[in-house]
């Protein structure tokens, strides 16, 4: 292995036991705790299953990545979920329990047999196998949903703050460039709603910088220039930007697109729709929240560097409570699976050579399911890929 490979295996290790930026492509960004308590799991590495067990939980069916956003952005949503409801719930069983808990142990090992059977999917779906120097489990986070009586306060630009309880981010904060695609498994369904006497919304994953697919051509997508400036500075989170940094503008310019879009998807939903909100409809992206099924995109452009278009953020619940209303309706909640795909260590010997592995992976992605003459699919049962 070249000396600078070893280098910078050492310092990626380090930099994963003690949080600290990989200043060896990027220089090191500000830490930022987000507001939502995000319930991190720490666990072994799972056992291999074997083969058998694995094919065991699924039936025979093809499964189809479909283009969500125009390029540059690569985004991409599973044709239908890849587990079942009933096994969403046991995943949040499985990461929500305690050291107190009694959850049966044929249980949680089922649990670790679906998240292996996800875990196998993400590799293929993407084609980036698993390796040891990936974090090994995904990270879990759940929202609850907030109770208010104020239709106009959901739509007011003062909601920004209570929309994106954790703002903003590209997936390389903190220094972590090397995770070039995040995927999102959906453990609940929370498509904006009526419910009774409530009006239930929020919950998606916006990314309010993205042209949704078919949208014009590709040189039609600008990434909001207040993006490209806090990237350009090393800024990757809308949270950690200061009023005294001088780029509290740009944050917000961001923050308020996303909000843009929810207020223009709820105006829809409430029958308030303008003609503004019309010709809108190519800026932003919401995806949401379906139980069991799978998103994936790209945080890297082709020249190495993070995508101003991947600016995404999760947003809150938020319930309309009609005065008639019972307590069970403000009991949504949201739950989601992340996982990160990262470049190993030893492909990047410099930024060039890093930023080919980027290239080829977005490649890949492209030609597979942006190609209008090939579609990619994966065949659950023998696990392997189906190219028409």
């Amino acid at each position: 292995m070249p000396i600078t490979a070893i280098i910078i295996y050492l310092l990626l290790n380090l930099s994963r036991q003690h949080n600290l930026a990989f200043g060896l492509l990027l220089p090191r960004t500000a830490h930022v705790e987000p507001r939502r308590k995000k319930c991190l799991f720490a666990i072994n590495a799972l056992a291999q299953p074997t083969p058998a067990a694995v094919d065991d939980i699924r039936t025979d069916t093809l499964l189809r990545m479909i283009p969500v956003s125009n390029p540059p952005l690569l985004l991409l949503q599973s044709s239908f979920p890849i587990v079942t409801k009933e096994e969403c719930q046991l995943l949040t069983q499985y990461f929500e329990r305690t050291d107190t808990d009694q959850m049966a142990k044929a249980s949680q090992t089922e649990a670790e047999l679906i998240l292996h059977r996800v875990q196998n999917i993400i590799d293929k779906v993407t084609n980036c196998p698993r390796h040891s120097g990936e974090m090994q489990m995904p990270r879990y986070v759940r929202y609850e949903a907030k109770a208010t009586s104020s239709l106009e306060k959901l739509l007011s630009p003062e909601f920004v703050d209570v929309l994106l309880p954790d703002g903003l981010h590209v997936d390389t904060n903190n220094g972590k460039l090397f995770r070039h695609i995040t995927a999102i498994l959906y453990l609940t369904d929370n498509e904006d709603s009526f419910v009774d006497c409530s009006v239930v919304v929020g919950g998606g994953t916006t990314f309010p910088l993205a042209v949704p697919f078919g949208f014009g051509d590709e040189q039609s997508m600008s990434a909001d220039s207040a993006a490209i400036n806090l990237l350009e500075r090393d800024i990757h989170h809308t949270k950690s930007v200061t009023s005294n940094d001088g780029h509290d503008l740009d944050q917000r310019r961001i923050e308020q697109s996303a909000l843009n879009v929810f207020r223009r998807d709820t105006r829809k939903l409430l029958g308030k729709q303008t003609s503004n909100d019309t010709a809108q409809q190519a800026n932003g992206i919401r995806v949401m929240p379906q139980a069991g099924k799978l998103i994936y995109f790209h945080n890297i452009n082709d020249d190495g560097r993070p995508d101003p278009a991947s600016f995404h953020g999760g947003e809150e619940l938020a319930a309309i409570i009609d005065r008639n209303a019972s307590d069970s309706q403000t009991n949504a909640h949201k739950s989601i699976l992340v996982f990160f795909k990262e470049i190993p260590v030893e492909k990047i010997q410099d930024f060039d050579a890093f930023a080919n592995e980027v290239r080829k992976a977005r490649a890949w992605t492209k030609d597979r399911y942006y190609s209008s003459s090939s579609t990619t699919l994966v065949d659950e049962t023998s696990r392997n890929l189906v190219i028409n």
